[in-house]
């Protein structure tokens, strides 16, 4: 074989996380938008990326580029989320991580490395807890594992944010809730909330995913490599 060089390899690098394709891919029944990035085949490890509520899979832009230089990057918008399927119910964590598995038989990907966001974290959490055989290794970002005693008000809040009139009106109200953030941020929270299902929420107000329990319980199943960064 031609021995390669540094400069090769950066080159292969460059290519490979220059592959990029956004589509619409049927998983589990529903629709949901996909960005995939990196090259593909067997010798290509894919990494599932999985974002939080109120969010989209361009959460992740700051580092999906770096990631696809080594890896076969998914990154879907969840269910109810921006441009996939926003069904009326099925927003229980079961739900969302046989979307994550109907996602991969539907890119014909087997066993993945997972990096969850928040409850983007607690969907990889139960994915590699009830789903072992589809998980190699996990990141658990900031998930809320803990008790929120306040998680109830806060959806609340939210739906209400959802249901003003306009785009404006909904800024308005989140700089109220967190007037310490910057503007730009406000729009978009502000954007992505207006273009996000009630159900997410919802399930929170119900208990459907709940929020207010020790996650412990489910962490102890895990029995893939796990790194939990927890703000």
């Amino acid at each position: 074989l031609p021995r390669r060089t540094r400069g090769s390899g950066s080159c292969a690098m460059a290519d490979r996380r220059d592959i990029v394709r956004e589509r619409d891919v049927i998983a589990n029944g529903i629709r949901l938008r996909v960005r995939e990035q990196g090259a593909h085949g067997a010798s290509v490890p894919s990494l599932l990326l999985l974002h939080g509520i109120n969010d989209r899979w361009e959460s992740w832009e700051p580092v999906i580029s770096a990631l696809a230089a080594r890896y076969h990057v998914i990154a879907p918008d969840l269910r109810g989320h921006a441009r996939s399927d926003k069904p009326d119910d099925g927003y229980a964590l079961a739900d969302y991580a046989a979307d994550a598995a109907g996602l991969l038989d539907a890119l014909n990907v087997g066993r993945v490395c997972v990096i969850g966001h928040s409850l983007g974290a607690l969907i990889a959490a139960y994915l590699a807890a009830e789903m072992p055989d589809r998980v190699h290794a996990l990141v658990l970002e900031d998930p809320p594992l803990c008790q929120h005693a306040d998680i109830d008000e806060w959806a609340r809040l939210r739906v209400e944010a959802q249901g003003l009139n306009t785009a404006e009106q909904t800024a308005a109200m989140l700089r109220d809730l967190v007037p310490d953030r910057p503007d730009a941020d406000i729009e978009q929270e502000a954007e992505w909330l207006r273009a996000t299902a009630q159900g997410p929420f919802i399930a929170i107000l119900t208990g459907e995913i709940d929020l207010t329990s020790d996650q412990s319980a489910m962490l102890r199943r895990i029995a893939c490599p796990t790194l939990v960064l927890q703000a």
